[in-house]
């Protein structure tokens, strides 16, 4: 086989490449957190590649699974269902590990409650079930978005962005979308999303954001405005991002402008 090696964006922005296995051998890539691309291969008839999703078995830590990428073409309703089920057993360990430490810590000192840990680990528990409940779009508006785009155009949604964002047509019309959007009601909740992300950023909290996106590159200092469309990007809701740009004739089924 000639080529199928797989590219890899570094932090710096540069690419390494990373050559084919041979015979018995493999390459391991955690695809959901590093940039990549498969080179085209020759001279055989296919390339093997599997995925599969991986997490943090240690209670506590972040776990930054997400479905965006399998959601343009999947079974909604067999992929929720799944989705649902891991996610609140997940959730379940960390309860019960959460309620040992408790009796752990209560065993050790019997006048003392940790209430700043269980603060933390409340504020953990809103915040996972708010990421799991944003990664299940509308069903329907997912089914418009399949009508109108094929999967490779709706996983493309950040390059088709970035090229609606530096139009200047965009910026024109943007106050008046942003008016008709805030009364739509399939993206109230990520409009609500967006006004919080804002605000982190105004107050110097834009680390504690996270996207999907790698590193979130916004600050209080940043010349850009955070927009809804970055937002919608920062959590991988490529189908809502389309179906608002659709929406309002920022793009057609055809995504250029």
């Amino acid at each position: 086989m000639v080529g199928g090696e797989t590219y890899i964006r570094k932090g710096d922005g540069s690419t390494a490449k990373v050559e084919g296995p041979s015979l018995g051998y493999c390459v391991i890539l955690q695809g959901g957190q590093v940039e990549h691309l498969a080179a085209r291969a020759f001279g055989t008839t296919e390339r093997i590649t599997t995925i599969t999703s991986y997490r943090a078995a240690i209670a506590g830590l972040y776990d930054d699974s997400y479905i965006s990428n399998v959601r343009p073409y999947c079974d909604l309703p067999q992929l929720y269902t799944q989705w649902t089920n891991y996610r609140l057993e997940k959730m379940k360990q960390e309860i019960e590990y959460m309620q040992s430490s408790i009796a752990g810590y209560v065993g050790r000192d019997p006048y003392s409650f940790p209430l700043d840990e269980i603060y933390h680990f409340v504020d953990q528990q809103i915040s996972y079930l708010k990421r799991t409940i944003r990664q299940m779009v509308d069903q329907t508006l997912c089914a418009e978005v399949r009508r109108q785009f094929d999967p490779r155009k709706i996983n493309s949604a950040g390059e088709i962005w970035a090229r609606v964002r530096a139009q200047k047509r965009f910026k024109d019309l943007l106050p008046i979308v942003m008016a008709q959007t805030m009364a739509w009601k399939p993206v109230v909740p990520y409009v609500s999303d967006w006004q919080e992300t804002k605000y982190l950023i105004k107050t110097g909290h834009a680390m504690s954001v996270l996207s999907q996106q790698g590193n979130f590159p916004w600050c209080q200092d940043d010349f850009e405005e955070y927009l809804f469309g970055d937002e919608l990007l920062r959590q991988g809701l490529k189908e809502v991002l389309l179906a608002w740009l659709h929406r309002f004739d920022l793009i057609g089924p055809e995504p250029d402008i």
